[in-house]
């Protein structure tokens, strides 16, 4: 059995949801089995009302609730790391956390690790990175909301931090302990205070034009969730300038692909600059994971 401070040393894992396999939700305990389903943001009603049903059922059932083959895990980072960060999350969670779930980011090449201590209402969502900076860009918006906090939206404050063995972390407050929902539409002052928010939190590089502002780089619907504690904007870690209406573009064109309408939205032709550099975005990406998703944004672009 795992123990208290090493829970992933025989642990075994589900992965959820049964498409896509994003998240490792824990086996065990049952507790802990239903927070990790809620770690998914589903965006399209008909996964959203599956991931409900499963977060129920794994609630009565635990993991015995959940389809798919049981595995054990492979930390990406050194076990020393891992021992040492979940030491200090752990004392965070007042030493109730017993497990936690993974979360895999699909098309990324960062040496990352982002999991989900289960503890109930002081769950921790904990990004573990080689860098200090990839961390620290989303920390300054964190700091930036909680002195400022924007009118549409919250962003999840940041608990605590630190490094350990030349890694560096960060655990952030979660924002539910049950499935969430997307948030329908953002409304023009919610990307206004996007901009005013990352401008405030980062500094503009010497080499940006002039004209761009700031963006969260990754406005979506899995990003943008509504919760019984509100509206929350989340993933910050892609935060920085872009040409104006970026945020709203990339916004509108994977609405559109997740609808499967192949109609090209207004923001694409109203910030052709924007859309111009999404597209450079998307054409770098590997179509690997959805080849289908990753054409019809193209598409899309224009």
């Amino acid at each position: 059995m795992p123990t208290s401070d090493q829970p992933w040393a025989a642990a075994r894992f589900v992965r959820f949801p049964p498409k896509w396999r994003l998240v490792l939700v824990p086996t065990a305990p049952r507790a802990a089995t239903a927070l990790g389903v809620s770690l998914y943001t589903a965006s399209r009603p008909v996964p959203l009302l599956a991931q409900r049903a499963l977060w129920a059922a794994a609630r009565v059932a635990g993991a015995r609730a959940l389809p798919g083959p049981r595995e054990t895990w492979t930390p990406p980072v050194p076990e020393a790391v891992l021992t040492g960060v979940w030491a200090e999350v752990a004392g965070h969670t007042g030493h109730r956390a017993a497990a936690f779930a993974v979360y895999e980011r699909r098309q990324s090449t960062r040496a990352a690790l982002t999991l989900f201590a289960c503890a109930g209402r002081r769950s921790l969502l904990v990004r573990v990175r080689a860098s200090a900076a990839e961390l620290a860009l989303e920390r300054a918006i964190a700091d930036a909301a909680r002195g400022n906090p924007p009118a549409s939206f919250r962003v999840p404050a940041a608990v605590a931090g630190g490094e350990v063995e030349g890694w560096h972390w960060v655990a952030y407050e979660t924002i539910a302990t049950r499935p969430h929902a997307p948030l329908g539409s953002p409304g023009p002052a919610l990307f206004d205070e996007v901009s005013d928010l990352v401008e405030r939190g980062l500094d503009r590089p010497a080499n940006v034009p002039e004209h761009w502002r700031g963006a969260h780089g990754d406005l979506t619907a899995w990003n943008l969730r509504r919760t019984n504690l509100g509206r929350w904007l989340i993933d910050w870690e892609d935060a920085g300038w872009a040409p104006p209406g970026a945020d709203r573009v990339y916004w509108s064109v994977v609405a559109q692909t997740l609808r499967r309408r192949p109609v090209r939205p207004p923001a694409v032709d109203e910030h052709p600059e924007a859309a111009a550099h999404w597209r450079r975005i998307v054409e770098a990406r590997a179509a690997d994971d959805d080849p289908a998703l990753h054409q019809r944004l193209l598409d899309l672009l224009g």
